[in-house]
């Protein structure tokens, strides 16, 4: 999972939080989102759990890329996770 969310972390930062940071470039905040993967390893739902980020559009990006995400299918059912998506200044 942990090499999926890396992987994908141009796309967090790229789409999500460059966008927002830009007009105050030297901040470091935490998104917080919660998924489901279902049983053919696609996110089923994506929710944000916690930000101390205060710009709504970033963090429902960050929810929204997580909702594109694709994981190897578990072994067992569905899968809850709470994943935390940390971002600074450089």
């Amino acid at each position: 999972m942990r090499r999926i969310v890396r992987a994908s972390f141009p796309r967090f930062r790229g789409s999500c939080y460059e966008v927002g940071a830009a007009p105050r470039p030297r901040f470091a905040r935490t998104v917080t989102t919660r998924f489901i993967i279902d049983q053919t390893g696609a996110v089923e739902t994506a929710s944000l759990v916690s930000s101390t980020l205060n710009d709504p559009k970033v963090t429902a990006c960050v929810v929204s890329v997580f909702s594109s995400l694709s994981f190897p299918a578990p072994e067992s059912g569905k899968v809850r996770v709470v994943y935390p998506i940390s971002f600074d200044h450089e």
